[in-house]
């Protein structure tokens, strides 16, 4: 296994759909799966990854809130609530664009419709009223953060700088998704807010960016999950 930049995780994906024909969905739904194994396992306080995120859900009874993005990451995030959902957890999905945004025939609106078809719940947050969400994810188990992954050439723009600056004013326990929103994948650099988790789950292979510049003091405890790539692509 070896760590990778966001150029080269983009280049692995491609060549998995292209070469190997895994559909991109597959590899989405995979990534959702994971995520919600280890997200599960922090709620049920189990003796596996994560030892920092578990301690501080611990005792926390609310939802697991997932914060999503309206790119892949996003998708990720809203396969992940609902299996979630599927597991009996009490989950809820934020989202902060109009739900114009997010439709469309690519995996992440297919994701979000899912969700939609489960009857999960869906907040969508205008700015001005994102001091009324940062107060029920304050009451909430866990959070995670699925806003934007690798995709990102950070700083934030809005309304997502604020929406990191409001979960981190409360010290939400998060779980990032991927990549601690704000941070680069590749640099490690955090030119603007950035999420600072205490775990991250990172997809298929570690980022370089989790440990250059800033990026240790953002991802925490990094847990690799398996999404399904081909060996051949990911051993280095």
């Amino acid at each position: 296994m070896r760590d990778v930049t966001a150029a080269e995780m983009r280049e692995i994906d491609r060549r998995a759909t292209a070469e190997f024909g895994i559909p991109s969905l597959l590899l989405m739904e995979n990534a959702a799966r994971s995520t919600a194994d280890v997200v599960a396992g922090i709620c049920a306080d189990a003796r596996r990854d994560c030892t920092e995120a578990r301690a501080a859900a611990r005792g926390r009874l609310g939802p697991v809130h997932v914060l999503c993005g309206p790119g892949n990451n996003g998708g990720d995030g809203f396969g992940a609530a609902r299996h979630l959902h599927n597991r009996a957890l009490p989950v809820a999905v934020h989202i902060f664009e109009s739900l114009d945004r997010f439709s469309g025939k690519d995996d992440s609106a297919r994701q979000l419709e899912m969700a939609q078809r489960l009857g999960l719940r869906i907040y969508h947050w205008p700015a001005e009223q994102l001091p009324v969400a940062a107060g029920l994810w304050r009451q909430g188990r866990i959070c995670v953060d699925a806003l934007f992954g690798t995709g990102l050439r950070p700083p934030l723009r809005p309304p997502y700088d604020e929406v990191v600056r409001a979960l981190q004013a409360i010290r939400a326990p998060v779980v990032a998704l991927d990549l601690p929103s704000g941070l680069d994948a590749t640099t490690g650099e955090a030119p603007g807010p950035a999420i600072e988790a205490l775990a991250t789950i990172a997809l298929g292979l570690a980022k370089t960016g989790y440990a250059r510049d800033a990026g240790p003091l953002h991802t925490g405890e990094v847990v690799i999950v398996d999404i399904g790539l081909p060996r051949p692509l990911v051993v280095g």
